[in-house]
């Protein structure tokens, strides 16, 4: 099956909600420093979640390059990664 924005999205938004207890509405226009000031262990945690599910590789610079900035850069992402695979 293959995989859709939405279905990464909601993968993405759930792992979060599990994680950031107390978070407000979670959805694609979330920014991860501004509106849950995610840590770089918890960045590290999602890119491992995300990579164990997918099999794939997400480069830890375009966080902190600032190119992933909410969630629905992750989506597109992981999107285009596995479009490479």
């Amino acid at each position: 099956m293959p995989h859709t924005y939405e279905s990464v999205l909601q993968k993405i938004v759930e792992y979060l909600q599990s994680k950031i207890k107390g978070a407000s509405r979670i959805d694609e226009n979330t920014d991860f420093t501004r509106d849950l000031a995610v840590d770089s262990l918890l960045v590290f945690a999602i890119v491992e979640e995300l990579e164990e599910t997918y099999k794939i590789v997400i480069p830890l610079e375009l966080f902190y390059k600032r190119k992933i900035r909410t969630v629905a850069d992750l989506a597109k992402e992981v999107l285009h990664l596995l479009d490479k695979s």
